[in-house]
């Protein structure tokens, strides 16, 4: 027990000097990337009492952590965001969502450890996988219009301001002399707007 206390601690520390050797405001940046589609389903789904936002980000934030020591590669959930997706466009319950995680969850648990995955990834056309997510994502755009026109359209974090810091980011993004951290950069801008329009109120 005691050396392998002393293993996982040696893997933990050989880790995180890994991290710091390689830390820049570039891998900073990219950390974020992210919260661009997370942050809007979280608050989304809080928002029409799908979840429980404070459990939903200790777990998220737990296992993003383990995920980071055990794999060092981001770990990709589509799923959860289709989940996300429906449950905000069709006001599912916390219930609902739960249940829902759990059945994509332990179908792609089975899915990956059977190898049908590959099985799956032949028979299902490409075609198939497309449609759900356009049909997501045209209801998706539909529910967000309808939170925007909520909202007016010149507030300090109203569409007129996201529209510009968006402009900035495209015109930051097409620099070629150098490199720009733009996900930290668009973070710092919209928790500066949050507190502006929480000021405001």
């Amino acid at each position: 027990m005691a050396a392998k206390t002393r293993d996982a601690a040696a893997f933990v520390r050989e880790r995180h000097d890994a991290f710091r050797a390689e830390w820049s405001w570039l891998e900073c940046s990219g950390m974020l990337g992210d919260l661009g589609t997370l942050l809007p389903l979280l608050l989304a789904m809080a928002e029409v009492g799908a979840i429980k936002l404070a459990a939903a980000l200790f777990w998220m934030g737990l296992f993003n952590i383990v995920g980071a020591y055990q794999w060092d590669l981001p770990m990709p959930v589509q799923p959860m965001k289709t989940i996300a997706a429906a449950a905000i466009a069709d006001g599912l319950s916390a219930g609902e969502t739960a249940a829902a995680g759990l059945f994509v969850g332990g179908a792609v648990l089975i899915l990956g450890a059977t190898g049908l995955v590959e099985l799956v990834n032949r028979v299902v056309p490409r075609t198939v996988v497309s449609g759900i997510q356009l049909g997501l994502g045209i209801r998706m755009v539909a529910l967000a219009l309808t939170f925007m026109g909520a909202e007016p359209w010149r507030a300090v974090d109203g569409p007129v301001a996201g529209g510009a810091f968006f402009l900035v980011a495209i015109a930051l993004l097409r620099r070629r002399e150098r490199k720009f951290p733009v996900a930290l950069f668009l973070v710092g801008a919209g928790l500066v707007l949050a507190a502006a329009a929480a000021a405001a109120r």
